[in-house]
């Protein structure tokens, strides 16, 4: 993805997953820009929490 194409607030990607067992839950992504560099981001939820929102911004 161009830096130009990253999404703004009112087109952000979406993903949703559901989780059948009572464990804990991480997800986040890995990103990378070319003569930049890389960077990474993970959150995590707890077993038994019903939702869980992860947001980051890249500005």
């Amino acid at each position: 993805m161009r830096i130009q194409d990253i999404p703004d607030a009112l087109h952000k990607l979406v993903f949703e997953k559901t989780v059948n067992d009572n464990y804990d839950l991480a997800a986040g992504f890995r990103y990378e820009i070319h003569d930049v560099g890389t960077s990474a981001f993970i959150d995590t939820s707890k077993a038994g929490n019903p939702f869980k929102i992860i947001d980051y911004s890249f500005q």
